[in-house]
């Protein structure tokens, strides 16, 4: 007796299809683990600013107020130079600008306040405005806006005595003899502004790239 039995395409059916070498390829491929590197601690930062520019900073400014009452020749001084320092700085940290125009109320309150004080209050401002705009520390840029602030100075303080003194004639006959009677005394106001300005951030600088290599070569 015969059995028929159903003809099964086993082969086909349970054909094991072999992988090509590109999937096999595709499969062996490691992707490599990204390297972590480790980052050197930083030094603590106040404000936008490393905490020695910070002390360095208002060490700087307390000194500078400080010489107002040390025995000076006229207009020879060093806030406006200090002046636009401390705004170049202002850029990262609004708060030293603010401390400076504290500690100069406080001086005055101690000098003497008098009238046309206002005028040289504006040029102070005046000052930090020009320091603010020294986006980069190169010797033309410093240099000129020691001698621009020195120049508005001249011109604001003067023109304050003119006004409230009552010194020279309401006139401008009267106001053009104030500025000529004031121009003895513009050198100092040059000379120490340029002298101040270059000191200050001839030393922050110097200072800066003392800290950044010893950051390196921590």
């Amino acid at each position: 007796m015969e059995f028929n039995l159903p003809n099964v395409e086993t082969e086909s059916r349970f054909k094991i299809r072999p992988e090509t070498s590109s999937e096999i390829s595709k499969e062996a491929v490691v992707e490599p683990v990204p390297e972590v590197r480790t980052q050197q601690p930083r030094p603590p930062v106040t404000s936008g600013m490393q905490r020695w520019e910070l002390f360095s900073a208002l060490a700087l400014i307390v000194a500078g107020v400080a010489a107002r009452f040390l025995p000076h020749p006229v207009n020879f001084t060093p806030v406006l130079g200090l002046g636009i320092f401390v705004g170049h700085l202002s850029r990262r940290n609004s708060f030293l600008a603010a401390f400076m125009l504290i500690l100069l109320v406080v001086s005055d309150l101690a000098l003497g306040f008098y009238e046309g004080i206002s005028m040289v209050y504006l040029s102070y401002l005046l000052a930090f405005t020009f320091g603010a705009m020294i986006r980069r520390r190169a010797v033309s840029n410093v240099l000129l806006s020691g001698i621009s602030t020195s120049v508005l100075f001249f011109i604001f303080s003067n023109l304050g005595v003119w006004i409230w003194s009552g010194i020279y004639e309401n006139s401008l006959s009267g106001l053009f003899q104030c500025y000529i009677m004031a121009l003895p005394f513009f050198p100092n106001t040059v000379f120490s502004t340029v002298a101040t300005v270059a000191l200050t951030f001839g030393l922050f600088s110097v200072t800066e790239r003392l800290a950044l290599a010893r950051s390196s070569q921590a």
